[in-house]
Formats: C-alpha cells, sequence, structure tokens
C-alpha cells in the first residue's frame, strides 16, 4: 500500500515539490486544473509501467516544458514481513543532457528498499529491449513496492463499439464473466438504477422490460457500468490500488450517498485494498463526515487532500479530521462555501468555511 508521495516538476507540479501522506481511503479535493487528474495520470503511468511516454515527450510533461529541470518522484509503500519499507524512485530528464562515446542518453533510477543501491543505467533510444530486461529485473514488489492500478476517470466510459485504446480493459472485464454481472447488477440495485446487466453489451429496461444495448443508455447509465465493472476487478483482487476519478459525473445527487455506500463497503471487505478517489462533490465531503461519525472509517483509515495551483506549481495540503465526523482544517481558498452557517451547524462543521 502507497504511504507516501515525493513529486517534482511533473506537469503543474514544480519545485520543490509536494510531499504527502496517502492512508487506506484518500480523496483529492481542489478546483479545475489544480492538478489532481495530473497526479493520477503520473500515479498510474508508475504503477503500470507507462512511464516511457514521460521519455518519449519530455518537454510536455516537465514542468512549465523546461527541459532543463528533472522530473522526480519517490514513492514509500507499507512495512513488508521484514519491517522494511520499499521505496519506488523514478527520475527522468531531457535527452542529451549527458553523452556516452557519442549518444543521446537519458537518466532513470530505482531505488531497493534493503541495501540502499540505486540500480540505475543509460538508455540508448535503440536499447529498447535491454531496458525491458533491465526494467523486469526490478518488478519484484519488494524492490520497488509499487502495486497495479485501475484507473477509472471521469465520464469517460467503455463503449460496447470498441476501440483499440478500449479493448484491453473490457477484455480484462470479461474475463470476470457471471460474477461481474452479477456484481454489476448489485451495484445498479443499490442505486436504484432502473436498468439490469444482462452481459457485457446489453440491459434491460425495468421500467418497459426491452432490452437495449449499453451505447443507448446515455452516458450516466454507461457510466455507472463501468465504474462498476472497475469496482468488480478491484474486489476480484486484479490489482488493490484503485483511482476513480469524479464518480459523481453524470450521476443525480441522490445516487451519490448510495454510491459512497457501495464503495466503502467493497473498500472493507479486504483492507489491504487502497482507494484514491478525486472528487468535486460537496455531497461526498459531508458523506464522509457521516462514516467518520459512525465509525466506518476512522481518521488512521483516511486522508482528505486540497490541490492548489500557484505560480510556483501545484501544492497539496492535508484536511485534518477527527473521529466526531468533525473537518479540523480550513478548505484552502474559500472551498465548498455555499453552504450557509446554519448548515454548516446543523452537520456539526468545524472550519470547513
Amino acid at each position: 500500500m502507497i504511504r507516501r508521495i515525493q513529486l517534482k516538476n511533473f506537469k503543474c507540479y514544480g519545485d520543490p515539490g509536494v510531499d504527502f501522506s496517502l492512508r487506506r481511503i484518500n480523496f483529492i479535493f481542489g478546483d479545475n486544473s489544480a492538478g489532481k487528474s495530473t497526479f493520477l495520470q503520473l500515479l498510474r503511468m508508475i504503477c503500470n509501467d507507462e512511464v516511457a511516454a514521460i521519455r518519449a515527450n519530455f518537454k510536455e510533461y516537465v514542468f512549465s516544458g523546461d527541459t532543463n529541470l528533472e522530473i522526480k518522484l519517490r514513492i514509500t509503500t507499507s512495512a513488508d514481513s521484514l519491517g522494511h519499507s520499499p521505496k519506488y524512485e523514478y527520475s527522468a530528464r531531457q535527452e542529451g543532457r549527458e553523452s556516452e562515446n557519442g549518444h543521446s542518453l537519458k537518466y532513470i533510477g530505482y531505488e531497493t528498499p534493503y541495501s540502499g543501491a540505486v540500480h540505475s543505467f543509460y538508455e540508448r533510444p535503440t536499447d529498447v529491449e535491454e531496458r525491458k530486461r533491465i526494467h523486469q529485473s526490478l518488478k519484484d514488489p519488494y524492490v520497488n513496492g509499487v502495486p497495479e492500478m485501475i484507473h477509472q476517470e471521469a465520464a469517460r466510459p467503455i463503449r460496447t463499439r470498441i476501440d483499440e485504446t478500449k479493448k484491453t480493459s473490457l477484455d480484462e472485464a470479461l474475463l470476470l464473466g457471471t460474477d461481474a454481472i452479477k456484481f454489476v447488477n448489485e451495484f445498479f440495485s443499490e442505486l436504484n438504477v432502473p436498468y439490469e446487466a444482462l452481459d457485457f453489451s446489453r440491459l434491460k429496461d425495468k421500467t418497459f422490460g426491452i432490452t437495449v444495448v449499453r451505447d443507448n443508455t446515455g452516458a450516466g447509465i454507461d457510466g455507472l457500468y463501468e465504474t462498476g465493472l472497475s469496482l468488480c476487478k478491484w474486489r476480484a483482487g486484479q490489482k488493490h490500488l484503485f483511482a476513480l476519478e469524479e464518480p459523481e459525473s453524470h450521476v443525480n445527487e441522490r445516487q451519490i450517498s448510495s454510491l459512497m455506500n457501495f464503495i466503502f463497503k467493497t473498500a472493507n471487505e479486504n483492507r489491504d485494498r487502497q482507494l484514491i478517489v478525486e472528487s468535486h462533490s460537496e455531497l461526498m465531503a459531508l458523506k464522509l463526515k457521516n462514516f467518520l461519525r459512525m465509525g466506518t472509517i476512522t481518521p488512521d483509515d483516511l486522508s482528505v487532500l486540497y490541490v492548489t495551483k500557484t505560480e510556483e506549481g501545484s501544492i497539496v495540503d492535508e484536511i485534518k479530521t477527527d473521529s466526531y465526523g468533525n473537518y479540523r482544517t480550513r478548505w484552502p481558498g474559500g472551498f465548498f462555501t455555499a453552504r450557509t452557517r446554519v448548515v454548516d451547524e446543523f452537520f456539526g462543521i468545524e472550519g470547513v468555511r
């Protein structure tokens, strides 16, 4: 489980960068374009071995497009059975900053948790197979400790008329077979969705008793279907880290409470799983308070983060919580200011305004 993130010079995150903790359940709030999705994008690249995109398009990923900077990331995970806390360290610099025998080079480093030694190598553009061989040798979870990640992006559900970019994800879901369909229907029932999943492309409209394809149900139902499939894969243990972007997108506000209930029920079935949710929803923030009061989660389970964009780079603040369901830290920039003081007092909110 990821416990700490240290990051600098990636997209909107500058230097000195950010250094913050994650817990079992994590919620990230903030304004649009602050850097919430950017953080999840980088985490997905690292966890799912997609960092080649950074090296291939370095100027697009480095802070402010400054190719003189170096992108750095360190991920610290939970202690293993021997008491070590594995670390994964990644760094990338512009091609051509170093050279050996006239070749243009890039530098990538990995740090092991035991000896502290850094596995590093110079990557020539043609040494693809060598890079893969070295990288795979570092995939031992006791070396880099980074779990594979399910990343459910906001309002971008898989369509039944699939293309090559979406085929892999759908194929993974198909491997779950009827268990996935059953799980999705439990999810739909919890949210009072007026459809029943028949298979991975067809739904039954329970109001009119007719069969429809997912493409014809609208973005809301299709998005919920995909969220249900992702939750099923996470529950099945295919991957231990689940990042969910804006689950409130295209969801009726009356369903948000039920959506949160289902997500937390799934998360609490196995406490080795880790959840990261990016959201703009005040209702979700209020539901978190309710979970704390009810004891569904504890402050030790929960990390509430707020991302703010500045000229020097985005920063991450932790919003402190307590077991009474209070936010002990003011939301930066007056976030969630629409509520009146009466509503604040009714929900027992302290320091949110």
